[in-house]
C-alpha cells in the first residue's frame, strides 16, 4: 500500500481528486476526524466495496497500521 504525505492528501482532497475514508472505530471518528471524509470501520470495509470503484482512494487511521 503506498502512504502519501498529508500535504499532498490535502491537495488532492481540494482537487476532489481522492476518496478518503477513516477506517477507525466510530467512537475513535466522533472523538477527532478529517472533515468530509467517509468512516468506515475496518472491519466493515467489505460490505463497502462498491466504493473501490476506480477513484483513487486514501485509507486514514490513527497509527498507519490498521
Amino acid at each position: 500500500m503506498k502512504q502519501i504525505s498529508v500535504t499532498d492528501l490535502y491537495k488532492k482532497m481540494k482537487d476532489d481528486a481522492v476518496r478518503v475514508i477513516d477506517v477507525r472505530s466510530i467512537s475513535e471518528f466522533k472523538n477527532q476526524y478529517i472533515q468530509g471524509v467517509l468512516n468506515i470501520p475496518t472491519e466493515t470495509i467489505m460490505n463497502h466495496r462498491y466504493l473501490f470503484d476506480g477513484k483513487e482512494t486514501c485509507l486514514v487511521c490513527h497509527s498507519g497500521t490498521r
